[in-house]
């Protein structure tokens, strides 16, 4: 998708500066047009807070994908309602299929897909979390076929970014090691009712470089972030994360715009454009 250039310029670090950077992953970040009219049917609402099944029935042969988008067969209301939200080239061979999202209500609520063969290629369902509203491509060079990025928008403010890779019949989310018993999206929650100190990532050659600015530990009388920048290379719809390198300590809030300006700047995924 062509975007007419931006020009960067400081920006001041607040949660409402980082959440409209963030937006612009979604609005730009990929190179395939979204579908100028959206499915035929797509009327259904969204509503937040909606917990979306987590049935993943219908699983068919690798790469074949699955008879069914959680609870709901093909015929069925909610599928053939669903909308599009893009238009994606997930495999490679030219050919951007669409990226659609169910409706809130029903048996399958909230459920991202695309067609793969004579089925399809579901998201995982994300229990609580607000429906998905928008989706977009992500080219990352060296790597065969778009990524997909979809946007949760939280009701009270705030944003989840989410990457996924087609593989074998499946959308597979690229995540991070949470520390615990739970995977934790590549690109972290950005909430608007807390401070946050901004996230960027940029597309290098087969990999995806996630800069953070996050509270400095110990934490001292006046705010300041530590910057930290990890290299995942994009293989077989995952992220392997390399080293994490912190690239500044002690910064204060005046200074991180000013020193790191991509962490709020307009092009959230610099490079990532086909």
């Amino acid at each position: 998708m062509d975007t007419p250039p931006v020009r960067r310029r400081p920006r001041p670090t607040t949660a409402a500066a980082v959440a409209a950077a963030l937006a612009l992953l979604v609005a730009g970040c990929g190179s395939q047009e979204p579908s100028p009219t959206g499915s035929s049917s797509g009327s259904q609402g969204s509503s937040p807070g909606s917990s979306p099944g987590s049935s993943a029935s219908g699983d068919a042969a690798a790469g074949a994908g699955t008879a069914t988008v959680g609870d709901c067969d093909a015929g069925s209301a909610a599928v053939r309602g669903a909308r599009t939200l893009a238009r994606v080239d997930l495999s490679g061979d030219g050919t951007p299929v669409p990226v659609r999202v169910t409706g809130s209500s029903g048996r399958c609520p909230d459920r991202v897909f695309v067609p793969v063969g004579d089925g399809f290629a579901v998201a995982p369902a994300t229990p609580g979390e607000p429906p998905v509203d928008a989706a977009q491509a992500v080219v990352v060079p060296g790597v065969d076929g778009a990524l997909l990025a979809t946007r949760q928008s939280h009701p009270r403010g705030g944003l989840q970014l989410r990457l996924y890779a087609e593989e074998d019949g499946r959308l597979v989310e690229l995540v991070r090691d949470g520390g615990g018993a739970t995977d934790q999206p590549l690109l972290p929650f950005v909430a608007l009712d807390a401070p946050t100190g901004g996230v960027s990532a940029r597309c290098a050659d087969g990999a995806i470089v996630v800069t953070e600015a996050v509270a400095h530990e110990p934490a001292g009388v006046v705010m300041a972030y530590d910057v930290r920048r990890t290299t995942y290379a994009v293989r077989d719809g995952e992220a392997v994360a390399g080293p994490t390198e912190k690239t500044a300590d002690n910064v204060l809030p005046a200074q991180l715009g000013r020193r790191f300006p991509d962490l709020l700047g307009p092009d959230v995924l610099e490079g990532c454009r086909g």
